[in-house]
């Protein structure tokens, strides 16, 4: 013993007699890690969605949101023009944020006259979970449009199948949204049972004739044929679909492999792909397809050619995955039959804001019929 205190050296490695210490050590292990990890994960998005596609929770950054405070010249509408409003999903707005919701449509109802409003579309999941209190929550919102303007609805997955499985099938729906409730509506044009899952609905706009038909979750074959029967009886009818699930947050339909395909639940749904080969390209009268489900970044939009030689868009949009289930934001469709143009804009009358992004913010072209 010589008095002087002997320090050791605790490490993991010595290299030409230096030692590296455990916590650098630490640190190394925790960057192969996460390395590790993301290439998991990046592994995991290819097979579920295809070689080139970014994992949905990375599209919203790749698109972003931006917004600026409502003026008045974003919400005009000439005299000649009329509008329709789509609401993607509010199942968040029904389970926590119900003000947003009942928010929403006081102010299509206030506003209705002047935005020459036709009706309004709902493109399904209108409740989470399918609880009493969120579907409170939302026959509260929704009843501001009775007797108002008329409502089109396309059910979701979550108002149609349990949200665990074995996925039974229920009748939350009917029980809420009876079908007597829609049959007595001069607006409403049929249905292929005693319910609103599948059915279509007559709407007159400023002296045009629309036909809106509303397909459930993963349309079946049987659902398809009889719309493929009530879009074939009204040729005189411009038609929009609206279904849950159709369009991907990549512009492409849904199809094989993608996460949130109907199949998923039951091989015998449909998803975009089936719904545009075995009604949508059929028929001359049909121009846009509506629909949401998808999160990711929520909006997609694709213009095909159909059977006949018809340009027909394609149009995803669902909010409910952004801060307060939405913030509020829906579609205004406002069509200009003289400039042959469909203006698409994003509005929240929560935030009284509009969204300017490309993805929420666009124009496509119309081949509108003579009045």
């Amino acid at each position: 013993m010589t008095g002087k205190s002997e320090s050791r050296c605790i490490c993991t490695v010595k290299t030409k007699g230096e030692c590296l210490p455990m916590s650098f050590m630490y640190r190394i292990y925790r960057v192969v890690l996460i390395c590790l990890i993301l290439s998991v994960t990046a592994v995991t998005v290819v097979a579920q969605r295809g070689s080139s596609v970014p994992a949905p929770a990375t599209a919203a950054a790749m698109r972003p949101m931006t917004t600026r405070p409502a003026g008045e010249a974003d919400l005009q509408v000439t005299e000649e023009e009329f509008t329709i409003i789509a609401l993607p999903d509010t199942q968040v707005y029904s389970q926590k944020f119900p003000q947003i919701f009942l928010q929403q449509t006081d102010w299509i109802a206030r506003n209705a006259g002047k935005l020459h409003l036709a009706c309004v579309i709902h493109e399904g999941d209108i409740t989470q979970r399918g609880t009493d209190a969120e579907w409170q929550a939302a026959l509260r919102a929704l009843s501001r449009l009775d007797g108002v303007i008329p409502y089109c609805i396309a059910p979701g997955n979550h108002d149609l199948l349990r949200s665990k499985p074995p996925n039974r099938w229920y009748d939350m729906l009917d029980q809420r949204l009876p079908f007597s409730k829609f049959q007595e509506q001069p607006w409403f044009a049929g249905a292929p049972g005693k319910s609103i899952r599948t059915a279509a609905y007559k709407i007159e706009a400023q002296g045009l004739k629309l036909l809106v038909v509303c397909l459930e979750y993963g349309a079946p074959d049987s659902s398809l044929a009889w719309a493929n029967e009530i879009v074939a009886k009204n040729p005189d009818r411009q038609t929009i679909i609206v279904t849950h699930n159709y369009m991907y947050d990549d512009d492409t339909r849904s199809g094989p492999g993608d996460l949130y395909n109907p199949k998923n639940f039951n091989s015998e749904l449909n998803d975009g792909e089936d719904i545009w080969e075995k009604l949508v390209r059929r028929h001359k009268n049909i121009f846009l397809v509506l629909s949401g489900h998808v999160k990711g970044s929520g909006t997609g939009r694709l213009t095909s050619t159909g059977d006949h030689g018809n340009a027909i868009h394609q149009i995803l949009a669902n909010y409910q995955m952004r801060p307060e289930g939405g913030g509020g934001y829906l579609r205004i469709l406002r069509f200009s039959p003289a400039g042959k143009k469909i203006f698409i804009r994003t509005f929240s009358p929560y935030h009284n804001a509009v969204c300017i992004s490309p993805d929420h913010q666009f124009d496509l072209d119309w081949a509108s019929p003579p009045r």
